[in-house]
């Protein structure tokens, strides 16, 4: 794994000027200040985040470890290039988010670590708490067929011919078990059925992606709520302190991605890109989304400038949106996107779209202008999976950009 931190230090005003400039004026920005080929992070942008954990104005790296295993996944934090503490996670995380839960005079963020139906809260870097996720509407069909087979009524083959039935024609999905009971054999189908008939059925979804949206202020120590898409094509708002459910949204299809701008007590827009290609925009109290964007191909990121919405794609584009779902631009991409994260430099004014690219560059973008090109220092041949991450911050004391890339050859990062 290659664990690079680039720290910038020239952000000119010409900036946007700057397009069209050789290689080596796009790496003179730039100075490499970590270069570690043996970190051992295994993740994806959605588990890493940069916060102020401690209140103490130095910014750590919090990492949702994939491990190499499934008993070795761990939320990593590290305190400039140290690791500063480590915990197990008991599942694969989803997603990692930092969010104040409620105000003190020392302002310190939870970790919220979002894991199959679970969202894991962790303060001072220690287990907090762990919000479920409500269980889902069981068939009432479904429930009765499974009542019969609990009372020796019907044999496992008639169960299985029952189930098939209502799989095709019923609106509410199969749990988990009857889907898992229609691939079996018919010889495993008896000891399956004796195994689980006596257990109540239950249905449950997880997550699939998390983000924070303010709770009544704008402020940078103000509280804020967890939001939350769901694999049944629901987004949840979570109160900060009962953590009980302020709002659910309903989406066509499952959201992969989650922008959230405003409060949540004022007016707030929130933006999911979903797996059937298309964008929804939500305003506050809508309980379906208020505008639709049907993108060129599948999502591959997704962010917020000021009003407007950039949405990178599979097909090597970066496509950019009003916030009602009017086209502004697209422009195409010298590589396939993996990822995208938004540059937002408040003290200087500056936004911009960072995109990290499989050809190991991450390309600046101000609008559709091309503003900078930094290539990553890595000696691999393809990047595997699509394990490219790239987050913006502050690193300790120092406004740092960091681009982590998980590249290898043959397995080896």
């Amino acid at each position: 794994t290659d664990l690079q931190l680039s720290r910038g230090f020239e952000m000119a005003t010409a900036a946007s000027s700057s397009s069209g400039t050789d290689e080596s004026q796009a790496n003179s920005k730039w100075l490499d200040a970590h270069y570690d080929p043996v970190a051992n992070l295994y993740t994806f942008s959605s588990c890493v985040n940069l916060a102020d954990l401690h209140g103490d104005g130095e910014y750590k790296l919090v990492v949702g470890d994939l491990g190499t295993s499934w008993h070795d996944m761990k939320l990593k934090v590290y305190r400039g290039t140290d690791l500063l503490s480590e915990n197990a996670l008991p599942d694969m995380p989803a997603s990692v988010a930092t969010f104040l839960m409620e105000v003190h005079e020392l302002c310190t963020p939870a970790v919220a670590v979002a894991s199959g139906p679970f969202v894991y809260v962790y303060k001072n870097l220690r287990p907090y708490f762990k919000f479920t996720l409500p269980p889902l509407e069981i068939n009432p069909l479904e429930k009765d067929v499974w009542e019969q087979a609990k009372e020796d009524k019907i044999d496992p083959l008639s169960l299985k011919e029952m189930l098939e039935m209502i799989r095709e024609k019923a609106d509410i999905p199969l749990s988990v078990r009857s889907l898992r009971f229609l691939a079996l054999d018919p010889p495993e189908m008896d000891s399956f059925v004796n195994q689980y008939k006596m257990q109540p059925i239950k249905r449950q979804t997880v997550i699939t992606c998390m983000s924070t949206l303010k709770k009544n202020m704008a402020d940078e120590d103000a509280i804020s709520c967890l939001v939350i898409g769901t694999e049944n094509n629901e987004i949840l708002v979570l109160d900060p302190e009962a953590f009980t459910i302020l709002a659910r949204m309903t989406l066509p299809s499952v959201p992969a991605f989650l922008d959230v701008m405003g409060q949540f007590d004022v007016e707030y827009r929130l933006t999911a890109a979903c797996r059937n290609g298309c964008v929804y925009i939500f305003r506050r109290d809508s309980k379906k989304p208020k505008y639709c964007i049907e993108l060129s191909s599948q999502p591959v990121g997704l962010v917020r400038v000021q009003k407007n919405i950039v949405a990178a794609c599979s097909d090597q584009t970066l496509q950019g949106y009003t916030q009602k779902g009017k086209k502004l631009w697209m422009i195409s991409l010298p590589a396939t996107p993996m990822t995208v994260s938004l540059m937002d430099q408040k003290s200087r004014g500056f936004q911009a779209v960072l995109v990290a690219l499989a050809n190991m560059e991450v390309h600046m973008y101000q609008d559709k202008n091309l503003v900078n090109v930094i290539r990553t220092q890595v000696e691999c041949d393809t990047v595997c999976r699509a394990d490219v991450w790239i987050v913006m911050g502050a690193v300790g004391r120092d406004w740092l950009f960091p681009p982590v890339t998980l590249c290898g050859t043959e397995g080896k990062f």
